[in-house]
């Protein structure tokens, strides 16, 4: 594979910009609670996504 064909994404998102976020879109100021909460969900739902992609890409390569 040619490595000008490469291509990598790196977007950290912080518990500011969650809470931010979360904020802007209910409209209101969140409890402590809630923005752990939405946390632990948003981690959850990254390593899923993650591990998706990893079994996708995984599958294709041995495929070939």
């Amino acid at each position: 594979m040619n490595n000008s064909n490469k291509r990598t994404i790196i977007y950290e998102f912080t518990q500011d910009d969650l809470k931010n976020e979360l904020e802007n879109r209910f409209g209101r100021k969140l409890s402590n609670h809630e923005i752990k909460r939405a946390k632990k969900i948003f981690n959850i739902s990254i390593q899923e996504a993650l591990s998706q992609i990893y079994y996708s890409v995984y599958s294709v390569m041995s495929n070939d």
